[in-house]
């Protein structure tokens, strides 16, 4: 049986290489423009352009195809883990809604590490998700100051616009780093499940205010 986000792991890492490639030449642009303006203007000016105008809109067309693909990974962990905590628009909430956010990314992605690493098969991935929710955080609270930074005042010093972008680079090469993971783990658990092996063990359902509040006002609608 497919998994539900099996196509979207395959388009979403095709667009995080994509973006992960933009953020690369941004970083080495900006680089030659701090070292050596003339240069700059003669030799990387209008590349520079062109992916300053081309990676905007391919940035959006990125977040919303990320934001389906997190809903069916959490369809899919749900159908796995009969007592998975986070319901797929739980996960929504958590990477959507301002200031929880900053719990909500990071959280999302230690629990479906702590799931799978229980699991033989997608231990090395479950480990390896775990790891980069913290850095994940970090990574995406550090450049969104660093743009605002930047962004506030024109006149920052060469170091800070470099490293912002750098962090960017970071960002991009962890978000794709997850996304493989992720497809990774969830089919080698598939595998089993269709193998007739042994089914992963239950975990205790965890407290997530989020996916239980979702799902009891879900419920009164229903009743009603």
């Amino acid at each position: 049986m497919p998994l539900k986000s099996e196509m979207l792991s395959k388009i979403l890492t095709i667009l995080l290489w994509i973006l992960t490639a933009f953020s690369v030449l941004s970083l080495l642009t900006t680089i030659v423009y701090v070292s050596d303006l003339d240069l700059y203007i003669t030799y990387v000016y209008s590349l520079d352009g062109f992916i300053e105008v081309f990676s905007y809109p391919f940035y959006f067309i990125v977040v919303i195809v990320y934001l389906i693909w997190i809903y069916r990974v959490h369809m899919d962990l749900n159908t796995l883990f009969s007592y998975y905590p986070r319901t797929p628009g739980g996960s929504l909430v958590c990477m959507l809604l301002p200031i929880y956010n900053f719990y909500g990314i990071p959280s999302t992605f230690n629990i479906l590490g702590e799931h799978l690493k229980r699991i033989p098969a997608a231990q090395k991935q479950g480990l390896s998700i775990k790891g980069l929710a913290a850095p994940l955080i970090i990574f995406f609270l550090g450049g969104r100051w660093l743009k605002q930074l930047v962004n506030n005042h024109p006149d920052v010093d060469s170091t800070v616009l470099v490293l912002t972008f750098a962090v960017d680079v970071i960002l991009n090469i962890v978000y794709l780093v997850i996304c493989m993971r992720v497809a990774k783990g969830l089919t080698n658990i598939q595998n089993i499940k269709d193998n007739h092996q042994t089914p992963p063990p239950e975990l205790e359902k965890p407290t997530d205010w989020i996916s239980t509040t979702l799902e009891n006002d879900f419920g009164a609608d229903q009743k009603s």
